[in-house]
């Protein structure tokens, strides 16, 4: 078996949940992930995202900031609160304030 094939291996047991309520943004990341080999969960809203995330327990968290019910800042600061995966910000928000607000939560 060769590096790329472990690699691959490797990937797929890694779970990344993505929550951004934009469908076509979703989709995008999706197969994006997904053809890099990575397990992808997929939420609408804050509240779903919480949600999943407890449930599944990814290993990298791709967030929008602009969500439904609950705002990826608040999802943010009660992953933080549990856990120290890996938080990227996915977000057409483009504030310095915005930005230091999501880092000052957790996000990487």
């Amino acid at each position: 078996m060769d590096d790329n094939s472990l690699e691959g291996m490797k990937r797929m047991t890694e779970t990344i949940l993505v929550i951004e309520d934009d469908r076509e943004i979703s989709k995008i990341l999706n197969e994006y992930l997904i053809r890099e080999g990575y397990k992808v969960v997929m939420a609408h809203d804050g509240e779903d995202g919480l949600r999943r995330f407890a449930s599944i327990h990814p290993h990298l968290l791709l967030i929008d900031l602009m969500l439904p019910k609950v705002d990826g800042f608040e999802v943010c600061r009660q992953v933080r609160q549990q856990s120290e995966v890996p938080i990227i910000v996915v977000s057409a928000r483009q504030s310095d304030i915005d930005k230091i607000h999501s880092l000052g939560l957790g996000a990487d």
